[in-house]
C-alpha cells in the first residue's frame, strides 16, 4: 500500500473522524471514550497548539486518510513543562500492521527533529 504523510488540514476532519471514531468504539487503542463529531474535529484543527505537531497519513491514490499522529505540549499555563508532550497515533483498525504507524513516527522525526516541542 502506498502511503504519504503529510501536516493536517481542516478539510481532513471528516476522514480523522473515520479512522478515530471505530477506534474509540472498538474501546481499544485510545483513552478516549465519546465519538468526536466532524465539526469538533474540524474546530480542533482550526484551534490547534502552534508549537503542536499534526501528520496525516494518505493512502495513494485515493486520499483517503488511514492514520494521524498528534504530538502537541502538555500545558501552555507555563513554561515549566516545556519539554513534556503529548503524543496519540491512530490508525484504521483495517490496516493495523502495515506500517502506516512507523511511517507517521519517521516523517515527524524527519520534518521536526526530536526537540521540536521546547
Amino acid at each position: 500500500m502506498e502511503v504519504s504523510v503529510r501536516d493536517v488540514e481542516p478539510s481532513d476532519a471528516a476522514g480523522l473522524v473515520r479512522v478515530l471514531n471505530p477506534i474509540i468504539e472498538a474501546r481499544s487503542y485510545t483513552v478516549l471514550d465519546t465519538p468526536v463529531s466532524v465539526e469538533t474535529e474540524f474546530d480542533y484543527i482550526i484551534d490547534f497548539q502552534e508549537r503542536g505537531i499534526w501528520k496525516v497519513a494518505v493512502r495513494e491514490p485515493d486520499g483517503a486518510i488511514v492514520g494521524f499522529q498528534v504530538l502537541e505540549p502538555y500545558a501552555n499555563y507555563t513554561r515549566a513543562f516545556d519539554h513534556v508532550g503529548i503524543l496519540g497515533t491512530y490508525v484504521d483498525l483495517e490496516l493495523r500492521r502495515h506500517g502506516i504507524a512507523r511511517r507517521l513516527f519517521a516523517a515527524n522525526h524527519q520534518a521536526n527533529g526530536p526537540a521540536r516541542l521546547s
